[in-house]
């Protein structure tokens, strides 16, 4: 990504073996803010789309049920897991990245140029060499309160991020995504980013079937990749095995009552 990829003048993330504690940042209401940075979202290629995310999100960080990660606000000291605070800091969603690490830093030195909220994008890996492709694994682990940090009855029901566009290794990116869902379901997905500069950043976004939520999100690419912008928005879903015994209590109680 001449210009883009290789223009880090920032990195805000430790090296591996920093504490599985976490990194613990403040999510935000707006996604794709144009007022720090006037690059935005081109592209839409889910059903899922950037507007409609940007609608969703905001409302559900009114209620306390999501927000955006933007990568600028909070500390970014782990290599691997993020705690995002959201519900005015009461709930931290903990999401992990069990496949590699990520570092954290500036795309770019424009307010045109790279991220499309703020300086900061997540780098999430590049081919070694290219073209072979690397892998992601983000993992929604659970939500949980700050202050009695019990685990709440609430999980990841909706999730969208921005992947930057880029002219690294004179090719597009191309990219595979496995979603996954407690009720077991998966779908999967393949995109190619074309090659490009400020006019493919492209958004991919996920809700979960009625009455499940997502488990976890893996993707791969073979070219430098960077995102901006992670968007969730949580709900409170029954366990997959709680789910059941509530039913098969409802059905013995029915079946009593006859």
């Amino acid at each position: 990504m001449t210009g883009r990829m290789q223009a880090v003048v920032g990195v805000v993330v430790a090296a591996i073996g920093v504490s599985p504690a976490s990194a613990v940042v403040d999510t935000v209401r707006t996604y794709d803010e144009n007022a720090v940075q006037t690059n935005q979202v081109d592209v839409s290629a889910t059903p899922v789309t950037a507007p409609a995310m940007t609608a969703n999100v905001a409302a559900a960080f009114d209620a306390g049920l999501g927000g955006v990660i933007n990568f600028d606000n909070g500390a970014f000291t782990d290599a691997r897991t993020i705690d995002a605070r959201f519900a005015g800091g009461g709930k931290s969603l903990r999401l992990i990245n069990t496949a590699r690490d990520w570092s954290i830093g500036v795309l770019g030195s424009s307010s045109s140029s790279g991220s499309i909220s703020g300086p900061n994008v997540a780098f999430n890996g590049a081919p070694t060499p290219f073209p072979n492709p690397f892998l992601n694994d983000i993992a929604f682990e659970y939500v949980r309160d700050t202050t009695s940090a019990a685990v709440l009855n609430e999980h990841v029901t909706m999730f969208g991020f921005t992947i930057i566009d880029a002219n690294f290794n004179g090719s597009g990116n191309n990219l595979q995504f496995e979603t996954f869902y407690s009720d077991g379901s998966s779908q999967s997905m393949s995109y190619t980013i074309p090659l490009a500069f400020q006019t493919q950043d492209t958004f991919f976004g996920w809700a979960a079937p009625a009455g499940a939520y997502i488990t976890h999100i893996s993707f791969s690419a073979n070219n430098n990749t960077a995102s901006e912008d992670w968007a969730f928005i949580t709900s409170a879903v029954p366990e997959p095995g709680m789910a059941w015994g509530l039913g098969m209590g409802a059905l013995a109680l029915v079946r009593r009552r006859k």
